[in-house]
């Protein structure tokens, strides 16, 4: 079975732009497709009168069919009839075609690497607001707890000093009602001083005028005494003299001492019981 050569090379073409459209091109592929495309240019040239392709009749049994790339390599170095103007036209148009979607894929493939670039950048910014939030976040929190915290230690401060203030006063009004208390006290136990100093006094006084008003009225008795007794005697009209009684077995002290008492018991001093009860206590004397 005779193919032209131009078929051979629209089929290695396609078979090409079929196995490098899915991705961009490597510089080992570029390479090889600027040798293969300068030996399509070569064999154009050249263009040799006949030539026949055998294709393979059948594929043995239990081995597999030869690779696409060697068939290619293959197809591209047989040799085949001229090359007409048409079919140099059809080759052409299907190498733009190829190489226009080589092209696509590439600008596809970048447009996908850039928009992956942007979404990575897009994602690194959305990162980089949630990091930035966050921190504020946390800084605000950290700020308002330590607002709090000095807030907090402000009025703990200001409940001390409140309530040391308050101790102090609470102290001193202890301290002024002690020393008042103690003024009283001591104005009290003045007072009180003054008061037995006074009484003391007032005893000493009453003392004083009790035992001068005793020593009067012993002079008075010892005077009385010692004036003469007027009795109102029988016969004494008659110019009959008393007769004078014998004196007392008693201590002439005891003697005055009764003369005395009865003076007063004569003069109405004394009660008659008082009377008797002295004189009882003078003569049990010894």
């Amino acid at each position: 079975m005779q193919i032209p050569k131009i078929s051979l090379l629209v089929c290695a073409l396609a078979l090409g732009a079929a196995m490098t459209t899915p991705a961009a091109d490597t510089p080992a592929q570029a390479a090889a497709r600027a040798a293969m495309e300068a030996k399509l240019k070569e064999l154009n040239a050249q263009c040799p009168a006949t030539n026949t392709v055998e294709t393979p009749t059948a594929v043995k049994k239990g081995k597999s069919a030869p690779a696409k790339n060697d068939a290619v390599m293959k197809l591209v170095s047989s040799e085949t009839k001229p090359v007409t103007s048409q079919q140099k036209t059809q080759a052409d148009k299907a190498a733009a075609e190829a190489k226009a979607k080589q092209d696509a894929a590439q600008a596809a493939a970048q447009l996908k690497a850039k928009k992956e670039a942007q979404a990575a950048a897009d994602a690194k910014a959305d990162a980089d607001k949630k990091a930035q939030k966050a921190a504020a976040e946390a800084k605000a929190k950290q700020d308002a707890a330590q607002a709090a915290a000095q807030l907090k230690a402000k009025k703990e401060a200001q409940a001390a000093a409140d309530a040391k203030a308050d101790a102090d006063r609470k102290a001193q009004k202890a301290a002024a009602k002690a020393k008042a208390k103690q003024y009283a006290a001591q104005l009290k136990a003045k007072k009180e001083a003054q008061a037995a100093a006074d009484a003391k006094a007032a005893a000493e006084k009453k003392t004083k005028a009790e035992a001068e008003k005793k020593l009067a009225e012993l002079k008075q008795a010892e005077a009385n005494a010692a004036k003469p007794v007027k009795v109102d005697a029988p016969g004494a009209e008659l110019g009959l003299h008393q007769i004078a009684a014998p004196p007392l077995p008693i201590p002439a002290s005891k003697a005055s001492r009764l003369q005395t008492l009865l003076g007063k018991y004569k003069t109405n001093q004394i009660t008659p019981e008082e009377y008797h009860n002295q004189r009882a206590v003078i003569l049990a004397e010894p």
